[in-house]
């Protein structure tokens, strides 16, 4: 029985590791610069023009010249409705039937969060050698739900942080190619809630019968990226960039607690059979493997005032199939939860107006595509299609500094979940909840930034 218990906790932090919110294809954070977020993020990988490329693309240091820095933080504003469309649970408690499950909505699970970022890049070599670094929070996001919603059997809690260091290095080889590469070094960190029915309630679970589950994990794990810039002529910029996966594994306690059952129970045609004590603190692990990424992007100047530019990416998604966890103690598979993600495409088209020699200003759209399915969607990641409107500007304090404003605002597909979840299964206390919502999110993200150059 303890077993079961501790793997509960392990899917429900894997389900963590996929659940950041709308605003992100699944848990990819895409907001890693405030230039970038003003045209939403059309031609990142291309256009070179401040030391965010570094994340973007490592090659295009190769266009900076002079020592760079560029920084910022992104306010993300999250406002997501969800509407219980008939959530529902079968256990011994229901005598077997199948009854709704009571509880509020919730209300919005999602804070406002402050993203920061920071890059900087500077020639060692005239003309022939860059090395650069960025420190960004690729992926996370933390939601809380009202621990007496209709969905808490899902999820209440969920707050997943990510660190990224990321240094590197460009070689300019002539004066229409380079080529950059990159280390990425992460730190991940997550905590996850969640609440277990009571499977001997009558009628049902309810809050105060219910039981709480917590699970903390953490790991530093290291990939690397690597790109190229072409520039067939002075106008035209052609980058492609590839960000390997990074596989980390989070360990840390499962602890489950507050559930109180009888010392045995009644069981027709076998008699009474003990139960052991629910609630244990166990050590488990589960893996998260970040997706593999090839980006395309492209910078035109079209006139001394106009550059347009566009950005296409290809995530590899179709490798995160199912959740497999590990009990710690004896190395054993204790569960698995599917996911069966699909690979997604990202598409944006943005321009930059220079308006004079201070003034700038930016706007794009994006179309970026969500990797979850209606039947594996949970409450952790009510994700959907995505459409991004951007708008941005840069203002020239003087020769060396640059400040930056934008603006986005992202519609998200409203999506239904239908997910079914088995606790204690192959025991007396077999319990069934299947969680149906439906959920519509939006997104606002406003971003301030600076630049300086040496």
């Amino acid at each position: 029985m303890r077993t079961r218990f501790v793997a509960l906790a392990g899917a429900s932090l894997m389900a963590l590791t996929a659940a950041q919110q709308a605003h992100a294809g699944a848990f990819n954070l895409q907001e890693q610069s405030t230039t970038g977020t003003g045209r939403a993020q059309a031609g990142n990988t291309a256009i070179a023009n401040d030391a965010s490329t570094v994340y973007w693309n490592p090659a295009g240091m190769t266009e900076l010249g002079r020592f760079q820095m560029d920084a910022g933080v992104q306010g993300i504003f999250i406002d997501a409705k969800t509407t219980n469309s008939g959530t529902t649970i079968r256990s011994p408690g229901t005598g077997g039937l199948t009854l709704p499950v009571s509880g509020g909505s919730g209300k919005n699970p999602a804070d406002p969060v402050a993203l920061p970022h920071f890059s900087a890049a500077f020639n060692v070599v005239p003309n022939q050698l860059w090395l650069g670094m960025s420190l960004n929070t690729t992926y996370g996001l933390k939601t809380a739900y009202d621990g007496t919603w209709f969905g808490r059997y899902d999820s209440t809690y969920s707050d997943l942080k990510t660190y990224s260091f990321q240094p590197s290095a460009a070689w300019k080889v002539n004066e229409w190619f380079s080529i950059g590469v990159g280390a990425v070094l992460r730190y991940s960190k997550a905590e996850l809630r969640t609440t277990l029915p009571n499977p001997l309630t009558p009628g049902g679970s309810i809050p105060a019968t219910d039981g709480d589950f917590k699970l903390k994990g953490d790991d530093f794990a290291g990939g690397f990226n690597i790109g190229v810039l072409f520039k067939p002529t002075p106008q035209l910029n052609i980058g492609i960039d590839y960000q390997h996966s990074v596989g980390s594994t989070l360990r840390g306690d499962a602890t489950t607690k507050d559930l109180r059952f009888p010392p045995a129970i009644p069981v027709p045609g076998v008699g009474l059979v003990p139960l052991p004590n629910p609630n244990s603190v166990r050590p488990a692990a589960a893996d998260l493997t970040t997706p593999n990424t090839v980006a395309l992007g492209v910078s035109y100047q079209a006139t001394p005032q106009w550059k347009l530019l566009a950005d296409v990416k290809w995530t590899k998604w179709d490798t995160f199939k199912d959740i497999t966890i590990v009990a710690l103690d004896n190395n054993t598979v204790i569960s698995s939860l599917p996911q069966n993600y699909e690979n997604t495409w990202t598409v944006a088209g943005g321009a930059e107006y220079q308006f004079n020699d201070t003034m700038t200003f930016r706007g794009g759209l994006q179309y970026d595509q969500t990797p979850t399915n209606a039947i594996d969607r949970s409450t952790r990641i009510p994700d959907g299609d995505r459409v991004w409107t951007s708008v941005g500007a840069s203002y020239n304090v003087n020769a060396n500094m640059t400040l930056d404003l934008s603006y986005s605002h992202i519609f998200v597909k409203a999506e239904d979940i239908n997910v079914t979840r088995a606790y204690f299964t192959g025991t007396p206390l077999a319990t069934v909840v299947t969680t149906r919502a439906h959920v519509e999110p939006s997104i606002d993200i406003v971003a301030v930034g600076a630049r300086y150059r040496f």
